[in-house]
């Protein structure tokens, strides 16, 4: 029976899974086969942010550049956890058996989202003592920029 359930789980996960080539909409969000797929427990500079403390620095596209060299021709498979209030599919994305989540915040191009997830804090931890990536430049954080940057 439980040998059962198990391989039911996984069928059900399987068919829920979302894959194929992906766009870069910006550094923690992908559009795949016309999904908008918010890669869950990371944050990243939004695609209009600035960052650095001596110099201007477009970081946000540095952020969706990154992405965007990391994904690139090939197939991108991610496993749903739910969605987010704007619609998008929240979930944990692979390229080549790599997470996409957890490169980005090892690579300093996005930090842990605490406030949803504690995954990727040891890999924020390494990417700022290495001074990788945002952590080299000096930035607010992407939700911080969000509410000072709000349209209403």
């Amino acid at each position: 029976m439980k040998g059962e359930m198990t391989y039911l789980l996984v069928i059900l996960a399987v068919s829920a899974m979302v894959s194929g080539p992906a766009i870069v909409v910006d550094g923690d969000t992908l559009r795949i086969q016309g999904e908008r797929v918010r890669i869950a427990g990371i944050d990243a500079p939004e695609r209009a942010q600035w960052c650095g403390r001596r110099e201007r620095v477009p970081c946000g596209r540095l952020a969706a550049q990154w992405l965007e060299h990391q994904v690139e021709g090939r197939v991108v498979r991610c496993l749903p956890s739910g969605r987010d209030q704007y619609g998008r599919l929240l979930a944990t994305c692979h390229v080549d058996g790599s997470d996409l989540g957890s490169a980005a915040v090892e690579a300093g191009w996005a930090i842990a989202y605490r406030r949803y997830s504690t995954a990727y804090v040891l890999q924020e931890s390494r990417a700022q003592r290495a001074g990788r990536g945002l952590w080299a430049l000096g930035f607010q954080t992407p939700e911080a920029y969000r509410r000072t940057h709000r349209r209403f």
